[in-house]
């Protein structure tokens, strides 16, 4: 049953109230593994980041997203790095604290920029068409916001039936066969 090993919770956000999947992860009794609903936290989509540093980097987000599209002739289109580039660049190991977000964003720009094809610039003319558009970055962040596996009906009714429902416009929109 799909629906068993999903935590259920319509009516408050109390621990008390979900429902725990049974440990099916391993059937050895010398390996203890926590179960999934151990781990998680009311309000677990905040770690570090407030509701209201989430907004404000998330506008600040936008500002850089729209900045470097508008900008984005005036980048070369290709890196000029070398490969192994990034390596000496970032430390040996993952940081053991998260860093303050302005902290992340000068490291993008020292770091990642220089080493990004530009798929968007108008001289790109490469590989395959990178079309992109500002609806459909905002598609995609509400798609990542709202965390969506569809990978049953179950999972996600509306994402299950709209994809087929999105498919067959596509498909008379090209003219093919029903």
């Amino acid at each position: 049953n799909h629906t068993s090993c999903m935590i259920a919770n319509n009516d408050s956000d109390t621990d008390e109230k979900r429902t725990k999947p049974k440990n099916t992860l391993t059937k050895n009794p010398q390996i203890q593994h926590e179960s999934i609903s151990n781990t998680l936290r009311p309000n677990s989509i905040e770690s570090d980041m407030t509701h209201e540093e989430f907004r404000r980097h998330g506008k600040e987000m936008i500002d850089y997203i729209a900045d470097y599209l508008t900008n984005i002739h005036e980048r070369r289109v290709t890196p000029e790095v070398e490969p192994g580039y990034l390596r000496p660049m970032l430390p040996e190991d993952a940081p053991e604290k998260g860093e303050p977000w302005n902290e992340i964003m000068k490291d993008v720009d020292r770091t990642i920029m220089p080493g990004i094809t530009h798929w968007q610039h108008p001289r790109f003319h490469a590989y395959f068409p990178a079309g992109n558009s500002y609806p459909s970055i905002l598609a995609e962040m509400l798609s990542s916001g709202l965390g969506i596996v569809g990978f049953s009906w179950a999972a996600s009714p509306a994402c299950t039936e709209l994809e087929p429902i999105m498919l067959d416009w596509l498909g008379r929109m090209m003219s093919l066969p029903t």
